[in-house]
Order: structure tokens, then sequence, then C-alpha cells
């Protein structure tokens, strides 16, 4: 089974995302985070064989858009 949601407050201006502690300036809107979020980067991780950090990374740098983490991965595989 899927973990649950795990989003605590670890120091001033950080979340734990996952295993990782994410700046909440790196993250565009704080109310996404949740079981949904989990499970997009659950779905990257296992679409593409890349880490925790990698799925997780991708994702914000997408800026939580799904289809753009997608597409821009299927392009890297493309390249």
């Amino acid at each position: 089974r899927g973990r649950a949601a795990q989003v605590t407050q670890v120091a001033p201006g950080y979340v734990q995302v996952g295993h990782y502690e994410v700046r909440q300036s790196q993250l565009p809107d704080l109310k996404a985070l949740g079981p949904a979020f989990d499970a997009n980067v659950v779905k990257l991780q296992k679409r593409y064989g890349i880490s925790e950090q990698a799925a997780l990374r991708l994702y914000l740098g997408c800026n939580l858009d799904m289809q753009e983490a997608v597409s821009r991965y299927d392009g890297i595989l493309q390249w």
C-alpha cells in the first residue's frame, strides 16, 4: 500500500515531503501537498524507473504539473 501523506514542519521555512526537506518557497502551493502529490511522485518513479528524489525534482521543476513532467521526461527519452 502507499504511504500516508507525510508533510510536517521540520524547520522554519521548510516542510518534509516524503523523505526530503523542501524549502516552502520551492512549492508553488502548500495546499497541493498530500496524498495526490505523493501519488504523482510515485507515478513518475514507476513510469520512468527513477529515484524518489529525481521524481520529486522533476515534479517540482514542472510546477506540480503532471502533464508537463511527463512531457519533459518523454522528450529527454526521445532525445
